[in-house]
């Protein structure tokens, strides 16, 4: 079992993100509560056997921002929203902690705020979405595609016009991004698109309330839920969509009864015939673990870091 033993702070520690396949972890805690406006600060941690040792640099947001911290293949990324004008950054980080690059998606205006939202490729990368106004077209949205690094693979794919703000975005195993635009409280429009930004199928209609937020499936779907906290992961799970579709369908029978978990893909094991095996791990609502059946999974505290093997 590895501790940390982390610098003192007054607020709690937040939800971190798992191993990114090198032993590195990226945890947070929030500070300032109690004497000034909070802060959430995250660092890097390298488990090695019983030891875990702080590396690279920090990453975090203030009190008029919020963030999202993903990994990726060998890395991390993160997205900071700025409050007070839309304005977004999407940072990518190697597995030592370092920062690899920083590209500004969104650019601020405290007079037309745009929306932005990004979803990680499980295979490695990201798709971004803005919504923002322009003097020529008015409000559009565009999409854009970067690798785990955070250079661009795509140019900006104009794939909406009006003032329909972009939620969310999931990726699935494919790499095909479903994005979800607000076209009145509480409708969503959701749309899939290929990598290079075409339209895959028609758009479609989900009900529900705002910070939209998935997980694929080792199936190739991806269940869709609900969470207000911007910072929170994949929770609240009302939806399973298939890749490509033009409808939501229920959630599987081992996912509704747990809907509120936040889920994992703890492993997946590639043969010469494909995908032969998948475990996904389930973190219920009242801080028990469950695992979807017959599986044998790493449990991860991202409070602090607790390896341990389940049986």
């Amino acid at each position: 079992m590895a501790h940390v033993v982390d610098s003192a702070n007054d607020g709690p520690c937040l939800r971190g993100v798992s191993d990114d396949g090198d032993g590195t972890f990226l945890l947070g805690h929030v500070s300032g509560s109690t004497l000034g406006p909070p802060i959430t600060s995250y660092e890097f941690f390298r488990i090695d056997g019983d030891s875990a040792t702080r590396v690279g640099s920090h990453t975090g947001a203030g009190d008029e921002s919020g963030i999202q911290v993903f990994s990726q293949p060998s890395g991390f990324s993160t997205f900071v929203v700025q409050g007070f004008d839309g304005s977004s950054v999407l940072g990518s980080y190697s597995h030592t902690g370092d920062l690899v690059l920083g590209i500004q998606l969104a650019s601020g205006d405290p007079s037309h705020i745009p929306s932005s939202a990004v979803g990680v490729d499980p295979s490695g990368g990201t798709a971004a979405v803005k919504t923002f106004f322009t003097g020529a077209k008015g409000w559009v949205t565009t999409y854009q595609r970067f690798d785990k690094q955070g250079v661009a693979e795509t140019g900006e794919v104009q794939i909406d016009t009006g003032e329909h703000r972009v939620g969310g975005v999931g990726v699935a195993l494919s790499g095909h991004a479903l994005i979800l635009t607000s076209v009145g409280n509480p409708s969503w429009e959701a749309r899939w698109v290929a990598r290079d930004g075409s339209l895959i199928s028609g758009p479609f209609t989900l009900q529900g309330p705002a910070g939209p937020k998935f997980q694929f499936l080792a199936d190739g779907s991806l269940a869709v839920g609900f969470a207000g906290d911007f910072s929170a992961p994949g929770t609240n799970f009302v939806y399973r969509i298939e890749d490509g579709a033009t409808s939501a369908g229920p959630l599987p029978d081992w996912l509704a009864a747990s809907a509120c978990a936040a889920l994992a893909i703890a492993g997946l094991r590639w043969g010469h015939a494909g995908l032969q095996e998948s475990y996904q791990l389930g973190v219920a609502c009242a801080a028990r673990l469950q695992r979807a059946p017959a599986v044998h999974v790493f449990l991860v505290n991202h409070r602090y870091p607790e390896i341990r093997r389940e049986e």
